[in-house]
């Protein structure tokens, strides 16, 4: 990826993340990145939400986004300060030489403004594998969906999705509650 865009926020050099999976969850993403602020909501063309691996950490697949012509995905950009940058990709699971979880990408993100903003993102590698996420990983992924305002019918679309009826523990719920106790 090449040198994705900074900017300047209160003084401090910031970049634009677009999350569409447990990250449009504020208290998801704070657990990593806390300088994270919401800019805006927006969607990207020709992409839609894919499931992959198996993760002990959420009890099943997690999102990704999959290229699909015709169809949107939508999440929220987040502004970060350049401090969370290793804590973020740490938490995506970003290697050298595409070895981890995911790989960072570029996305062109159409804001409900109209703006169209360069955001960093990132996408599974191993696409190999489809799997249903957990009942939990749905949770905060639709919890973050309705917390951000996307659109009802994305929202709809997300609540369609299949899960693996997981009812073991989830690290990330743990997390969530340790977090919100703080």
């Amino acid at each position: 990826m090449r040198n994705f865009v900074r900017f300047m926020m209160a003084g401090k050099d910031t970049f634009l993340y677009f999350g569409y999976g447990s990250n449009l969850l504020k208290e998801r993403i704070q657990i990593n990145s806390p300088t994270a602020q919401v800019k805006a909501i927006g969607n990207v063309q020709d992409y839609r939400l894919g499931f992959y691996g198996s993760w002990s950490r959420w009890g099943g697949g997690v999102a990704t986004i999959d290229p699909a012509p015709g169809h949107t995905l939508w999440g929220v950009v987040w502004q970060v300060g350049m401090e969370n940058l290793d804590a973020l990709n740490k938490q995506e699971g970003v290697k050298d030489n595409d070895q981890g979880v995911y790989r960072p990408v570029e996305l062109s993100v159409k804001t409900s403004t109209g703006e169209t903003l360069t955001c960093r993102s990132y996408r599974i590698i191993d696409t190999s594998q489809p799997n249903p996420p957990s009942p939990q990983y749905m949770e905060v992924l639709l919890g973050g969906a309705r917390q951000q305002g996307l659109p009802e019918e994305y929202i709809r679309e997300l609540s369609e999705i299949q899960t693996n009826d997981y009812k073991g523990p989830v690290q990330v719920m743990e997390d969530l509650k340790k977090n919100s106790k703080s």
